[in-house]
């Protein structure tokens, strides 16, 4: 299935309300944003974001392959390295796989599995599109077109019974092929059938749990993601919004006594056209806020990007060279790198949203940069220059991007 081009809004600070009450979060959000005005880490000034040795995954860089290595039409090879890749919208949603009660179709994700788990690859597979024969509304279509497809299933016994024969099947005897299962793709609870999930907080909190007793009882060591969240509020363009869908769905009952972030064992998130140089609105006010969420509902969860990319028409980067783009590139992943985002999954490498790595050599080249100097690296001190170049000094010595 071709991927669905969808406009992204940026991922930055929220106020946040738990349970629709107290707004926890609100106070918290004022106070680091008057800090963040204050300090000196001003667009347009030099601020060091890191000052300590950071060991960086070495499969920190992740990508999306919508037509490798299968798709009409075929995508070329990459020609370059990476250490994880997402499944998501390589054609192998839970619809196209679970057929009927019982009945599978695992070809496609069979090929995808074998291919990059031979090459030593990280995997997640991410849930995402309730068979038809599974909804609960069969009246409207999903981003994709297909009927009910964003709707909550209206027997969750099926989707476990799916998670474990996925997990018996890629992880069993004795080995992990699918390191990360994640729970859904962007919630936002908006109620618009544009949207890729229709259900309540508390409707996905216990799809959340089925996914992780699930999977868990057949490999108790396999990894849950939270859904992919994207799409925050943003005060100054929605003020009086009052509710933070992270919030919502870590806080929602589970229907077993518990709440939705009891079932992950990482937070997903989604970074489109979000800024290095500007750290009130940016990657360090996004995830400095993240984690004061995280800290306000006494979670302890590693973060992961798990889809990157810049989707504004009118933003820099649609507006850059590729020379600009694949500059983009590089340092947004050093600067994720370096606010301990352990894992970045470029969204995709044959599209536009990261400038179409598949048919431009600079932006491949960047992202083999990026693998070879930061994937695995031991950075030791991090700073945003005023020009908005990135400036790094590791274990595998100092450059600059």
């Amino acid at each position: 299935m071709k991927p669905l081009m969808i406009s992204r809004r940026r991922l930055i600070q929220a106020t946040v309300v738990v349970s629709g009450a107290v707004p926890l979060g609100l106070l918290a959000t004022r106070k680091l944003a008057a800090h963040l005005r204050s300090s000196r880490n001003r667009p347009g000034q030099t601020r060091t974001i890191l000052n300590r040795p950071l060991k960086v995954p070495p499969d920190f860089l992740g990508m999306h392959f919508h037509r490798w290595p299968a798709g009409t039409p075929l995508s070329p090879p990459p020609n370059f390295d990476f250490g994880a890749v997402r499944s998501h919208d390589y054609s192998v949603p839970w619809y196209s796989i679970h057929l009927t009660p019982g009945k599978y179709n695992w070809s496609r994700l069979d090929y995808w599995v074998d291919y990059f788990s031979s090459r030593k690859k990280t995997l997640i597979y991410t849930l995402y599109g309730t068979p038809q024969w599974l909804a609960t509304d069969l009246a409207h279509k999903d981003p994709y077109g297909l009927p009910g497809g964003a709707s909550n299933p209206r027997d969750l016994s099926q989707l476990a019974e799916f998670i474990a024969a996925l997990v018996r099947r890629y992880n069993g005897g004795g080995q992990r092929r699918i390191k990360f299962i994640e729970s859904w793709n962007e919630p936002m609870f908006r109620d618009r059938y544009s949207d890729f999930w229709w259900g309540t907080p508390a409707e996905l909190a216990k799809l959340a749990r089925v996914v992780s007793e699930s999977a868990k009882g057949e490999d108790p060591h396999i990894q849950i993601l939270s859904p992919g969240f994207t799409g925050l509020f943003d005060l100054k363009s929605a003020p009086g919004v009052e509710q933070n869908h992270i919030a919502r769905f870590l806080t929602a009952d589970d229907g077993a006594g518990a709440t939705g972030g009891k079932w992950c064992d990482g937070l997903a998130i989604h970074l489109y056209d979000t800024p290095v140089s500007n750290p009130l609105e940016g990657l360090e006010g996004a995830l400095a806020e993240t984690r004061r969420l995280l800290t306000t509902l006494s979670l302890e969860l590693p973060i992961y990007a798990t889809e990157v990319g810049w989707g504004d028409k009118d933003g820099d980067f649609a507006k850059a060279s590729l020379t600009g783009k694949a500059r983009i590139v590089r340092t947004t992943a050093a600067v994720q790198a370096a606010l301990g985002i352990k894992g970045l999954y470029f969204y995709g490498y044959d599209d536009e949203f990261i400038g179409d790595p598949a048919i431009h050599p600079e932006l491949s080249t960047a992202l083999d940069d990026i693998h070879r100097n930061i994937a695995g690296n031991t950075l030791q001190h991090v700073r945003i220059l005023a020009n908005g170049a990135v400036e790094i000094t590791s274990e595998r010595g100092a450059f600059t991007w």
